[in-house]
């Protein structure tokens, strides 16, 4: 056990915002998933004031790793749906990479927080990647190869870019015609990725191309974080699309700093957020299209792939399947996540716009003439989309977790804007039932909110409690 002191001397060398006192566990790192990093141990420590911090040791030896700050978190859905309980010590995660030359740091050591608004859930209270430039003494074993690191390295993501523009090759009865760029405005501020350098995607037997569509105003939020959710999924047959709708923040600053892994972004004036993601659409050239928007992001690296694996096992032909996949939903409000597993959706196309069957950022939808999103409805137009693809294409469900968004959007709370585009959407009244269920929605909202001006929901609480 002499190495825990070894350890512990080493951590406490680094100028960490905690010093450490005990060991609590080590063991072998558990990460599948290594885009220019190995992971080497992990560690459980105990800090001067009894706070727990996890601990990740890794082998770097690609500049990609500076691009995983905000989302390479370890995260899973057992840690995020985790509730913090009171009696509970805080928790933290710290990750140290020991980095090789190859990865162009230009200092020995450097330490980057990241802002807690890129934090999910209540597990962990605080995040931090520290970088150490080698060679420099340290009492971890490298035991890795070249042969190895090419073997775990997802640079070959560049094998799929081609010179060649694909040929529109649509297997379904919806075709849509695909446009390789949205047509000039003159309002346009910029316009660039790798498309715009004459590199192309397209479908390939085994790998379906999936198009990710992110439209962004004003966004910078967490615009940056979506963006790395993105470009580090280990799916390798990925394009990625961004549609900007001339920001005045630092979104388009965000979007160029990422313009090697972006296939394709525009930045020009829009009529909302649906017409934004019609132009995504549009210009997708992958077999299926997903819309994470500016403040979701996909959950993990590897859960893109994974769903897709797991609908070929079961239906060779994915070019006919929508996939319809669970969601996370992070209350910002609370600091907590709900599961949104996806509903089978019901014959009638109607309950289906009433109760989706699920969120945009859980649907991998074929790319068809259903896909465009009718710009007349401002707030519900996803609906729409997913509702009429449901009732007239196969579907395959799972309850594998793709993405997490937060709220806050605009079809988020209650807004009678809502009810009002439902009950035009809905067959024009016809269907008694679906506006029969649509009142006692309202009635029931309306109540709600009554219910929370008013106090009585913490009188209830405290009659029960």
């Amino acid at each position: 056990m002499h190495y825990f002191v070894e350890y512990l001397s080493f951590l406490n060398s680094l100028g960490l915002p905690s010093q450490f006192k005990k060991i609590l566990e080590i063991e072998p790192h558990k990460a599948n998933y290594n885009n220019g990093w190995r992971g080497l141990e992990s560690l459980v420590c105990l800090d001067q004031k009894e706070e727990l911090y996890d601990v990740d040791i890794r082998y770097a030896w690609d500049s990609v790793i500076f691009q995983q700050n905000l989302i390479d978190h370890g995260w899973s859905e057992t840690i995020l749906l985790t509730k913090k309980l009171e009696d509970e010590p805080n928790r933290h995660k710290v990750i140290i990479y020991l980095c090789e030359n190859s990865t162009k740091m230009n200092v020995r050591q450097k330490l980057a927080i990241v802002p807690e608004r890129f934090i999910i859930g209540s597990y962990w209270q605080t995040i931090s990647h520290c970088y150490l430039l080698l060679p420099r003494k340290h009492p971890f074993e490298l035991k890795i190869t070249q042969k190895q690191i090419t073997s775990v390295s997802y640079s070959d993501k560049s094998n799929f870019l081609t010179t060649e523009k694909p040929t529109h090759k649509q297997k379904n009865a919806h075709c849509l015609k695909t446009q390789f760029f949205l047509p000039p405005d003159t309002q346009r501020i910029g316009e660039g990725g790798l498309r715009t350098k004459g590199l192309y995607k397209t479908s390939r037997d085994k790998l379906p191309l999936i198009s990710v569509i992110t439209v962004v105003f004003n966004g910078e939020r967490y615009l940056e974080q979506t963006i790395q959710s993105v470009i580090n999924s280990s799916y390798l047959n990925l394009e990625y699309i961004v549609i900007d709708g001339a920001s005045t923040d630092n979104s388009l600053k965000i979007i160029k700093k990422y313009e090697n892994q972006i296939d394709y972004w525009v930045s020009e004036p829009d009529s909302g957020i649906y017409d934004a993601m019609n132009k995504g659409t549009i210009v997708s050239l992958g077999s299926h299209t997903l819309h994470i928007n500016a403040d979701d992001f996909i959950f993990d690296s590897q859960a893109l792939e994974e769903r897709i694996k797991e609908s070929l096992a079961k239906e060779k032909d994915l070019y006919s399947l929508n996939l319809l996949s669970s969601i996370l939903f992070y209350r910002l409000d609370k600091k907590e996540l709900v599961k949104k597993t996806p509903k089978q959706p019901h014959k009638n196309r109607d309950m289906n716009i009433l109760h989706v069957p699920v969120g945009h950022q859980g649907f991998i939808g074929l790319k068809t003439s259903l896909s465009i999103f009718d710009t007349s409805y401002q707030i519900t137009a996803a609906r729409g989309v997913i509702a009429n693809k449901t009732s007239q294409e196969k579907i395959n469900l799972s309850s594998r977790t793709i993405a997490i968004c937060r709220s806050g959007g605009i079809s988020y709370g209650f807004n009678p804007k809502i009810s009002t585009e439902i009950r035009r959407a809905v067959s024009n009244y016809k269907n008694i039932k679906i506006i029969f269920n649509l009142f006692w929605r309202d009635t029931y909202a309306k109540l709600l909110q009554l219910a929370k001006v008013t106090g009585l929901i913490k009188i209830k609480k405290k009659i029960l409690g």
